[in-house]
C-alpha cells in the first residue's frame, strides 16, 4: 500500500503519493501473522542478567552471623555485617578501619548489594520489635523482625536464614501461650531495588526447627516479605518458613504465625515485584504446618508481580498431620496485575489428616490476572480438606481464575474434595469458580476484551464419607462477561473438554448423605456503545456428576442427599448470531438413596442462537428403604431447555420419582420437563416424568408434566414421552401427569405418547 514515487527534478515540485492506510474494527482478536499454531504451552523469557552489587556491594564465603546493634555503637570486627535496631533500612559492614559509628549515620558503610556465595550460610540478627509483644516500645529488646533494605541485587546461591526468637534482647515474645523456644525463628522483611536471584542451591529460611525431645512442639516459622522494585525476581531454589514437627503430645509448628498472649494471627511467605518474576520447577516455596499431636497451621503463600509472572515452582501451603486435629491450609494467591501469568507448578493447600478431633480444612488459591495478556495453568491444583479418624473432615478450598481481558486456559488436574471420617461427618467440597470479564486499563489507556476459557483436566470436588453425615460436592461456577457496557464486550466461547467425568457429587454416610453440588456457566451478552452484540458459546462434552450421597441407615430419618444444579446458559442479546450451546456430556443430578430418599436436582440449559442436547440427564427422585419411608421428588427443580431458534434434543432424559422399597413406604412425584424454542423445539428422545412405586398401604405418586413449545412453527417429536402415576400402594390412586405440544393437551389415558 506503499505511495507512488514523486518526479526526481526538483523544480518540477511534483510530490509521492500518500500511502493507503490499514484499518480494522472488530470485537474479535486481529492477528498478523506469517503461519503458526494455537496450543497452551508458554516460553520463559531469558533476560540478561549482570551481577550488579553496587558501589559498597558484600560477597559472603563463609558461615556468618548478621547481628544488630544499637544506633551509635558500632562491632569492633572491620567486615563484620550488623543491622541496626529500630533502623529498618540498612545493612551495614564494618570498614577498615572502623569508623567508629553505626551506618544509619554514616551512609558509606552500607551495604549496596549482598551476594551469599554456595555453601555459606548466612544468620540473620533481629532489629525490629514489629509486634512490641513485650510490651515496652523498644527495638531493643524482644524484637522479632529482621529489616533492611538493598539498593542493589540479592544473590542466594547458599543460604540465608533467620536467627531464632530467643537471640532477642530482653522479654521474648510468646508463641502457643508461652515464652518463645530457640526452635521458633523471626521474621524477614527485605526490600530488593536491584534483582533478586535465589540459585538452585540457595535458600532463604525463616522455618522452624523440629522438636528432639518427646513432649516438645515443633517451632514456629516466621514471616518471609520480600518486596522488589522494577527489576527480575529469579528463584531456582528454595524458601521456606514452614512449621517444626513436634514430638510426642507435642503440637505441630505453624508456619509464619505469630501469638501475643494466646491469640494466633496468621503469617505469610510474601513476594512483591514491579518487575518479572520467574521460578524455575526446581524451586519450592514451602509455607507448611508441623506435624504433631495437633497438626501445625500453614502461612499464607502470596506471590505478586506488576508484570509478567511465570512460575515453574511448586507451592506449598498444608496444614500438619494431627493425632488429634488436622491442622488448617492457608491461601495460595498468584497474581500478575498487569501482564501475562503462566503456572506449570503443583499448588498444594491441603488440610492435615487428624485422629480423635477432626482433618483440617484447606485453603483458597487464587490465580488473579490484569488487564493485558493470557492465564494458562498447567500445573496439578489441590485444596483437600483433611481426612480423620473421628469428628469432622476438612472442607476442601476455593480455588478461583480471575482475569480482566484475555484468556484463561487450565489442563492441570484440580481436586478440592471434603475429607472422609471413619466415624464422624465427612467434609464439603468447595467452589471451583472461572471468571473473564472486559474493562477498561487506566494504565495503559485502553479498552481490554475478555477473551476465551478453556478447561481441561480432571476436575474432582466430592463431599468426604463419612458414618454420620456426608459431606457435600464442590460447584463449579464459570463467568465470561463483558461486565463493562462501554468496552468491547466478550465473544469468547467456553469449553470444557476431554474429561471422564466432573465429580461433583455428595458423600455417602449412614445417617444423611451430602448434597451435589451445582455447576452455573454463563456467557452473558449486553448492549455496547447502544448495539447489542454477541458473546460466545458454551459446549460442554463431559458427565456431570452432581447427585446426591446415599444413606445407609434404615430409619426413615436417614435421608438421601439432594441432587445438584446444573445452569448453562448462552445468553446474547443481539437479533441473531452464534451464541449457541451444545452439550454432549451425560448430566447426572439424581437424589441419593435412603431410608427417606433424596430430592432430585435440575437441569437449565439455554442457548440464545441455537440450544443442542445430546446426552442423557439422570433426574429421578432417591429411593426410600425404611418402613413408612419416602422417596425422593424427580425432576424437583425442572429440566428447562430455552432458545431463541431452535431446539434440539436427542438425550433420553430420566425425571421419575423415587421407588420405595421398605413396608409400607411412599414413592414420590416427578415434576416437570419445558423446552421453550423461539423457533423449534425437535426432540427425538425419550423423555421420563413418571412418579414412583409406593408398598404396603401407602399412596401412590402422581406423575409429571412435559412441555414441548415452539414458537415459529409446530413442534417436532418422534420419541416416546411418560407422565404416568406411579402405583404399587394400595393408598390414594396417583394421578398421571401432562403432555403439551405447543400448548396443546395431547395425553394419552395411560400416560404415555
Amino acid at each position: 500500500m506503499q505511495g507512488g514515487n514523486g518526479g526526481t527534478n526538483e523544480a518540477s515540485l511534483h510530490s509521492g503519493g500518500n500511502g493507503g492506510d490499514l484499518y480494522v474494527d472488530t470485537y474479535l482478536d486481529v492477528s498478523l501473522s506469517t503461519g503458526g499454531s494455537v496450543d497452551a504451552s508458554f516460553t520463559v523469557p531469558s533476560y540478561p542478567v549482570s551481577e550488579d552489587l553496587g558501589s559498597n556491594g558484600v560477597t559472603v564465603s563463609s558461615d556468618t552471623n548478621i547481628t544488630s546493634v544499637d544506633t551509635g555503637i558500632e562491632p569492633a570486627t572491620p567486615g563484620a555485617l550488623y543491622l541496626v535496631n529500630g533502623n529498618t533500612n540498612v545493612l551495614c559492614v564494618v570498614p577498615t578501619p572502623a569508623s567508629g559509628d553505626t551506618c544509619d549515620s554514616n551512609s558509606t558503610n552500607r551495604v549496596t548489594g549482598l551476594k551469599i556465595a554456595a555453601g555459606a550460610t548466612v544468620i540473620v540478627g533481629l532489629n525490629d520489635d514489629q509486634y512490641n509483644g513485650d510490651a515496652d516500645n523498644n527495638d531493643s529488646t524482644g524484637q522479632d523482625e529482621a529489616d533492611f533494605n538493598l539498593d542493589n541485587d540479592l544473590i542466594v546461591n547458599g543460604t540465608l536464614q533467620m536467627a531464632a526468637l530467643t537471640t532477642a534482647g530482653g522479654t521474648v515474645d510468646n508463641r502457643h501461650g508461652a515464652a518463645a523456644t530457640d526452635r521458633d525463628k523471626g521474621k524477614l522483611y527485605l526490600s530488593v531495588d536491584g534483582d533478586l536471584i535465589v540459585g538452585k542451591n540457595g535458600l532463604i529460611s525463616a522455618a522452624g526447627d523440629d522438636a528432639t525431645v518427646d513432649g516438645d512442639r515443633g517451632g514456629d516459622g516466621g514471616d518471609i516479605r520480600i518486596y522488589n522494585n522494577d527489576s527480575l525476581v529469579h528463584i531456582s531454589g528454595h524458601i521456606n518458613n514452614s512449621g517444626g514437627t513436634g514430638l510426642g503430645t507435642g503440637v505441630g509448628g505453624n508456619a509464619a504465625r505469630y501469638s501475643i498472649g494466646t491469640t494466633d494471627s496468621s503469617g505469610q511467605l510474601y513476594l512483591y515485584t514491579y518487575g518479572v518474576t520467574i521460578t524455575d520447577s526446581s524451586a519450592v516455596l514451602a509455607s507448611n504446618g508441623g506435624s504433631g499431636a495437633d497438626g501445625g497451621y500453614a502461612g499464607h503463600l502470596e506471590l505478586y508481580s506488576k508484570n509478567a509472572f511465570y512460575n515453574r515452582a511448586a507451592l506449598y501451603s498444608n496444614g500438619g498431620n494431627g493425632t488429634g486435629s488436622g491442622g488448617a491450609g492457608n491461601e495460595i494467591s498468584l497474581e500478575s496485575h498487569s501482564a501475562r501469568l503462566m503456572n506449570s507448578g503443583a499448588l498444594e493447600s491441603n488440610g492435615g489428616s487428624g485422629g480423635t478431633v477432626g482433618g483440617g480444612d484447606a485453603g483458597n488459591i487464587y490465580f488473579y490476572g490484569g488487564f493485558i495478556g493470557n492465564m494458562f495453568n498447567s500445573g496439578t491444583i489441590a485444596a483437600n480438606g483433611g481426612s480423620t479418624t473421628d469428628g469432622t473432615g476438612g472442607n476442601g478450598g476455593y480455588v478461583e481464575f480471575y482475569r480482566y481481558g484475555g484468556d484463561i486456559r487450565t489442563t492441570g488436574a484440580i481436586t478440592m474434595n471434603g475429607g472422609d471420617s471413619v466415624n464422624g461427618t465427612g467434609g464439603n467440597g468447595d467452589e471451583l469458580c472461572f471468571q473473564t470479564y472486559s474493562s477498561y486499563d487506566y494504565d495503559y489507556g485502553g479498552d481490554v476484551r475478555s477473551g476465551d476459557i478453556l478447561i481441561s483436566g480432571n476436575i474432582k470436588m466430592k463431599g468426604g464419607s463419612g458414618a454420620i453425615n456426608g459431606g457435600n460436592g464442590g460447584d463449579l461456577t464459570i463467568y465470561n462477561d463483558d461486565y463493562n457496557e462501554n468496552v468491547i464486550p466478550s465473544a469468547g466461547t467456553t469449553v470444557l473438554v476431554n474429561y471422564n467425568t466432573l465429580n461433583m457429587y455428595g458423600g455417602d454416610a449412614a445417617y444423611s448423605g451430602g448434597d451435589g453440588g451445582d455447576a452455573e456457566t454463563y456467557t452473558a451478552g449486553a448492549s455496547t456503545f447502544g448495539i447489542n452484540v454477541e458473546v460466545g458459546s458454551i459446549i460442554n462434552q463431559v458427565k456431570i456428576a452432581a447427585y446426591g450421597g446415599d444413606a445407609t441407615g434404615v430409619l426413615a430419618t436417614s435421608y438421601g442427599g439432594t441432587g445438584g444444579y446444573i445452569d448453562f446458559e448462552a445468553e446474547g442479546e443481539a437479533y441473531y448470531g452464534n451464541s449457541g450451546l451444545n452439550n454432549s456430556g451425560k448430566l447426572i443430578v439424581y437424589g441419593g438413596n435412603g431410608g427417606s430418599g433424596g430430592d432430585s436436582g435440575g437441569v437449565c440449559l439455554y442457548g440464545h442462537d441455537y440450544m443442542k442436547n445430546s446426552a442423557a440427564i439422570d433426574i429421578w427422585g432417591g429411593d426410600a428403604s425404611a418402613d413408612t419411608g419416602n422417596a425422593g421428588y424427580g425432576l424437583r427443580n425442572d429440566v428447562e431447555f430455552y432458545g431463541t431458534t431452535d431446539i434440539e434434543n436427542s438425550g433420553a432424559i430420566h425425571g421419575n420419582g423415587g421407588n420405595a422399597t421398605g413396608a409400607d413406604a411412599y414413592g414420590e412425584n416427578a415434576y416437570s420437563v419445558y423446552m421453550y424454542a423461539g423457533g423449534q423445539t425437535i426432540n427425538r428422545a425419550t423423555i421420563e416424568a413418571n412418579g414412583g412405586t409406593s408398598t404396603g398401604t401407602a399412596s401412590n405418586a402422581d406423575g409429571g408434566d412435559i412441555d414441548l413449545y415452539s414458537e415459529w412453527t409446530y413442534t417436532s417429536n418422534s420419541g416416546s414421552l411418560q407422565v404416568k402415576a406411579g402405583t404399587g400402594g394400595s393408598g390414594t390412586v396417583g394421578d398421571n401427569g401432562y403432555i403439551h405440544l405447543d400448548h396443546v393437551d395431547v395425553t394419552p389415558a395411560d400416560g404415555t405418547l
